[in-house]
């Protein structure tokens, strides 16, 4: 994660990178971070065309180039990587399990709870979000251990999430009083 400021005249564009976390990350990965960095502090002007935002150094030449992602949740689909347990936490997916939820244009969610598949309705209205009821198959996984109580706990945070929130390529649900029920990504 960065932090900096920036100035915006028209279509010039200052930005001072201020800070970052100091993660211990592979080396081509700080690469690729010191290189995005240096490229923010170089950024003069920038430009838009049609869903791309692209940012110039002084002569002109794209350095940073953005695509826009979509805050549209029907067409996506998603893999969990935290489901809260009923237990006030968020935890990870029992190893060697795989939680899904693909948002459909017609209204349902499916996907797989861990051991069985699954589907429910949705609605959406600005960023609240109501899922259910929740139809499953009923097969019992004895392995891994604790995937069937994950997918209990995983179908029950469905049905109790309320609001939901896209940031990037990752995906909260979470319930009234704000607390995360599930966290996705993109996969």
């Amino acid at each position: 994660s960065y932090f900096g400021v920036y100035q915006l005249d028209g279509s010039k564009l200052a930005i001072q990178p201020q800070g970052s976390t100091m993660m211990a990350c592979p080396e081509l990965v700080t690469a690729q971070a010191e290189a995005f960095t240096a490229g923010l502090g170089s950024t003069s002007t920038f430009t838009i065309e049609g869903q791309k935002l692209a940012l110039k150094d002084a002569n002109g030449k794209a350095i940073l180039t953005f695509q826009a992602s979509s805050q549209d949740l029907a067409g996506t689909t998603w893999n969990a990587i935290g489901v809260n347990n009923g237990k006030q936490a968020v935890v990870s997916l029992v190893l060697d399990t795989e939680v899904t939820a693909v948002f459909n244009d017609d209204g349902t969610v499916t996907g797989s709870a861990g051991c069985n598949t699954y589907n429910a309705p949705y609605e959406l209205e600005g960023k609240q979000i109501k899922i259910g009821p929740v139809a499953t198959t009923r097969k019992f996984c004895a392995q891994p251990e604790g995937v069937m109580e994950q997918e209990t706990a995983y179908l029950a945070a469905l049905e109790k999430a309320t609001t939901y929130e896209l940031v990037g390529t990752n995906l909260t649900l979470g319930d009234s009083q704000g607390a995360t029920q599930v966290e996705y990504v993109r996969p």
